[in-house]
């Protein structure tokens, strides 16, 4: 007689846990049910249902995947971003929870600061382009130019955006931080999301996203800031008066991006906002207003 669903579940989990897999259990239920494709609710109302011996090693597979580290996102080929189911794959990072507070800054600022009917806003690094849709879902009166240096990235952009039904509002280019923009486009808004890790922390990094993330997402140069630094030498030019740049970082870059901004003289108002866990996260500026 075969297993029903609950003892191959039970036990699959056993094994991730025993692996010191957080959530064991919710993971090997999400695969169990990516495996069947079902979603995870029609699974727990089948669990007494007898499993197929193929469809037995469609889950053990999956489970063997999570076992070696490889991320969920990537096995189960989605990941939900605000609010929103995105397409991923090793060609780009998979969006993270302290991503939403840049696009909450974004959101503030375009709500608070910003008085015309239309917003222009570039996401640099979109990756998944998970900023760009959760703009333009966000602010109906914004269009996003979205800009990533790797194509492979922008195909899953592109497969997000088509999805998600922004293709009207959202620009896919390919180029180097803001070189495809062109000289006089005035932004109210720059997000960015840019490589940050030093190079030298990258062979310390957990081991699903050392193996299976894109090393372009994650290399930030010697000291992490090298793509940031290059960044803000342009921003300005590219900031309307009271335009928002805001960029995620790590905790420990903070004070060093809030100097170089400072160095620019950029800004009129500026901060700093922590994640969920109260670490340091983005930082934010708005360029001075004319007057």
């Amino acid at each position: 007689m075969n297993d029903t669903l609950r003892t191959i579940v039970r036990e699959l989990a056993e094994r991730l846990r025993t692996a010191g897999i957080p959530s064991a259990g919710l993971e090997a239920q999400l695969l169990a049910a990516f495996a069947l494709g079902v979603s995870r609710e029609d699974l727990l109302r089948r669990y007494d249902d007898a499993v197929s011996y193929e469809a037995g090693m469609r889950i053990g597979a999956l489970v063997e995947r999570r076992l070696r580290g490889e991320p969920m996102a990537y096995i189960r080929g989605i990941k939900e971003f605000w609010s929103m189911e995105l397409s991923v794959d090793p060609r780009v990072m998979i969006p993270r929870p302290e991503t939403e507070i840049l696009v909450e800054r974004c959101v503030r600022h375009a709500r608070s600061r910003l008085r015309r009917g239309r917003i222009l806003a570039a996401d640099v690094g979109t990756g998944s382009g998970a900023v760009a849709c959760a703009l333009v879902r966000e602010l109906p009166e914004a269009s996003v130019v979205a800009i990533d240096i790797s194509a492979d990235a922008l195909a899953v952009a592109r497969r997000n955006v088509e999805f998600l039904g922004f293709s009207h509002r959202i620009r896919l280019v390919r180029g180097d931080l803001l070189s495809p923009l062109r000289r006089g486009l005035l932004l109210d808004i720059m997000a960015a999301n840019l490589p940050y890790v030093p190079t030298g922390g990258l062979r310390v990094l957990p081991e699903g996203i050392r193996d299976y993330e894109p090393s372009v997402a994650l290399d930030g140069g010697a000291d992490g800031l090298e793509v940031v630094r290059r960044l803000l030498y342009d921003a300005q030019a590219y900031l309307g008066p009271g335009g928002l740049i805001a960029l995620e970082v790590e905790d420990t870059q903070v004070e060093e991006v809030e100097a170089m901004i400072e160095a620019k003289a950029m800004a009129s108002d500026g901060g700093v906002d922590v994640d969920m866990a109260g670490f340091k996260r983005v930082v934010w500026a708005e360029k001075q207003r004319q007057t």
